[in-house]
């Protein structure tokens, strides 16, 4: 079964939640990539830099989340945009698709309830 809304899109929400997490995990997914990223340069020349062993290790990985972090929470470097950008109508899609939903229980609620009122008598 397909649900179509119509909720106006201009209606939509812009300030959803569920728009706040897929902005936060699209935040995290470039998060992760950029420490990969860091990570993957540090080895190849920068290795000695904290020394090596496991403390080096544990130094040279809060440095890459450092940076990570960073990088992410300025303007990135465009992957959390583009999965927003990708994944947004489809969020929005579905928060309408509910919203309709909802309506159409709440209206049918309202009819079983005024129905019982009168005792099933029209």
């Amino acid at each position: 079964m397909r649900i179509v809304s119509t909720v106006p899109s201009a209606q939509l929400p812009t300030q959803h939640p569920r728009l706040a997490e897929l902005k936060k995990a699209a935040q995290g997914i470039e998060t992760m990539f950029v420490k990969l990223l860091a990570a993957q340069m540090r080895k190849d020349g920068f290795t000695a830099f904290f020394g090596s062993g496991t403390a080096g290790e544990i130094y040279a990985d809060f440095m890459d989340q450092a940076i990570a972090d960073t990088v992410s929470k300025g303007k990135g470097i465009g992957i959390a945009e583009m999965v927003v950008k990708t994944l947004e109508p489809r969020v929005l899609q579905r928060i309408a698709a509910e919203e309709e939903l909802r309506a159409r229980a709440e209206a049918g609620q309202s009819a079983a309830r005024a129905n019982d009122h009168d005792g099933g008598k029209e």
